[in-house]
């Protein structure tokens, strides 16, 4: 399992428990034809308090690979261990990704790479796999280090292959590779890369031969003014009765329909 789908276990695709306001790009519904593939290695889910050990970035133009960026990166220390060496990343992370703390321990800072980061992205797309998960991480770090929002327009393969791959009960990386028989090695960000790129062309000529159609559906908007009374005997001394109503915001017990249906049953009048 790839550490980012631990995120999409946990939080229903969203990288984040804790909500930032960001200002990312749009989320494409469209493969495009150039583009820069992103992944990271983190030392953990929050990028409130987890760090980047490792960036990847492939540089697509018209299909084609045609530069690529890799490099370490030195996160805060762990801990220090009882020789008072410090330790980088956990047990967990070191075993799940193959990065170790002595791999680490020479690697640059983020603040010294995140210029070269934004120059070899520029103005591309961003693509990747669950790719909110790495644009959170690399958004607060340019914001950090650079003062820019990291506001490129981006395209996830995870939400593009839910649509695509309906009978599939999921969407790793790990699912997809085994769905069109791609030998996957996980867990380092070029790997990934090289995986998520593959992929995509995979999945893009799966869809073409299928003819299926990844747009997103619009949503059905019920017309609340419509909706009538199904009661004979309302108590026109009720608080309801004669009301017009209009319903804002999320509602926490109720779909709007169902409360709609209760607040005409009392004799208000609802609006959309």
């Amino acid at each position: 399992m790839d550490f980012k789908d631990i995120v999409t276990i946990q939080y229903g695709g969203s990288s984040n428990s804790n909500k930032v306001n960001r200002n990312k790009g749009k989320s494409l519904n469209e493969f495009p034809n150039s583009y820069s593939l992103l992944d990271l290695e983190t030392t953990g889910l929050d990028p409130n308090f987890d760090d980047i050990i490792e960036i990847a970035i492939l540089k697509i133009k018209d299909n084609d690979i045609v530069d690529e960026y890799q490099t370490l990166i030195k996160p805060d220390v762990y801990y220090y261990d009882e020789s008072n060496k410090p330790v980088y990343v956990s047990e967990y992370i070191e075993k799940l990704t193959g990065i170790s703390s002595s791999m680490l321990e020479d690697a640059p800072q983020i603040e010294s790479k995140i210029n070269e980061i934004i120059d070899f992205i520029g103005d591309d797309i961003i693509v990747g796999h669950n790719v909110s998960f790495d644009i959170n991480f690399l958004y607060d770090e340019v914001k950090d280090f650079n003062g820019t929002d990291l506001s490129n327009d981006y395209m996830d393969l995870l939400k593009l292959s839910r649509r695509a791959l309906k009978e599939l009960n999921h969407h790793r990386l790990e699912d997809l590779s085994e769905f069109f028989k791609y030998e996957y090695n996980a867990h380092r960000a070029m790997n990934d890369c090289l995986a998520t790129f593959n992929i995509i062309n995979l999945l893009k000529l799966y869809i073409s031969n299928n003819n299926i159609d990844i747009r997103p559906k619009p949503k059905k908007r019920y017309d609340l003014s419509k909706i009538k009374s199904d009661v004979i005997d309302i108590d026109k001394d009720n608080y309801f009765y004669g009301k017009n109503i209009c319903f804002t915001g999320k509602l926490e017990n109720f779909i709007r329909k169902d409360a709609a249906q209760i607040c005409v049953n009392l004799g208000a009048a609802c609006q959309n």
